[in-house]
């Protein structure tokens, strides 16, 4: 009978090894468990889609979090504590995506006292000076930062999504990059693995920034037949900049194709923190940029140059 016993445990365990990944990302570790083995590897691409600097962790040790997802009754939120949350829910193969972002934002709440910011931005850098694109979606940061980088070669894509930064520096961007294979900079590029993922194409690529410091940013608006450019004033420039900031805290994702929104981690204490960042971010000048990709890309070059 103890051996049977003993059988069995030892099996549950196998069962949830295959089904727990351990990530970590400055310093935080969260361990996640799913209900189903098959859907960590998707995972784990979406975290490295959404999240800067995400590793997974092998001799996990202690987690700072558990994120655990179950099987069966209405899409939900079970609980939410600061170490342990629980999300019930049928599951299905789109869920990995939403449930990646949601990870971003729980490991966002930890990073914040560490004084590292997931902000959505596009980047490039160059001899330790970065350039942060910021927008919203489709608005061009990701074509503006290409066309920037195939101008001039000794530039260097950090990221298209999302980056890290700490002390207005910018310490990690995220793995993989959609775009379209032709328009990749060559330079900038390494080691590329293509991956296909919701009829979209990405490429993995290594490189990772040295302390590049950030000396602007650019709020582009792609329109071929306008040529305007004005730096934002610092009012306007903290509103929309904490906005952007305040997103991967606030609950960006909606979970279980639509059935929930993800549960808001924020409080007072972290909206302060992320307030006083985005102040001494805007020590350097936000620009509005409206006109052609080629425009743009020029004038964010000079402003790289500065």
């Amino acid at each position: 009978m103890k051996n049977q016993k003993g059988a069995t445990s030892r099996a549950m365990r196998r069962v949830s090894a295959r089904t727990t990944a351990v990530y970590s990302c400055g310093g935080v570790r969260i361990r996640v468990r799913l209900p189903d083995s098959r859907q960590l590897d998707r995972l784990t691409f979406w975290l490295e889609r959404f999240c800067p600097g995400v590793d997974t962790v092998v001799n996990s040790g202690t987690c700072d979090c558990n994120v655990s997802c179950r099987l069966g009754g209405p899409a939900t939120c079970i609980t939410t504590t600061p170490s342990s949350i629980v999300l019930r829910a049928q599951w299905n193969d789109d869920y990995p995506a939403s449930l990646a972002k949601f990870i971003t934002q729980v490991f966002q709440k930890f990073l914040i006292p560490k004084g590292i910011f997931i902000v959505p931005s596009a980047c490039v850098a160059k001899n330790g000076k970065a350039i942060l694109f910021i927008g919203d979606y489709w608005q061009g940061k990701t074509a503006v930062a290409l066309a920037v980088c195939k101008a001039d070669p000794r530039l260097t894509l950090i990221a298209d999504n999302y980056i890290a930064i700490r002390n207005n520096t910018v310490i990690s961007g995220t793995k993989y990059l959609s775009v379209i294979s032709n328009d990749l900079p060559r330079q900038t590029i390494k080691a590329m693995v293509v991956r296909k993922e919701s009829r979209r194409i990405y490429f993995a690529h290594s490189v990772q920034p040295r302390a590049a410091r950030i000396t602007g940013i650019v709020v582009p608006h792609i329109n071929a037949g306008a040529r305007h450019f004005e730096r934002v004033p610092q009012k306007e420039a903290t509103w929309y900049l904490y906005q952007k900031v305040s997103r991967s805290i606030s609950g960006e994702a909606i979970l279980f194709n639509g059935s929930i929104p993800s549960p808001n981690l924020d409080d007072q204490i972290l909206a302060a923190k992320r307030l006083y960042s985005v102040r001494r971010l805007l020590r350097h000048p936000m620009y509005y940029a409206s006109g052609s990709i080629r425009t743009i890309s020029a004038f964010s070059r000079r402003l790289l140059e500065k």
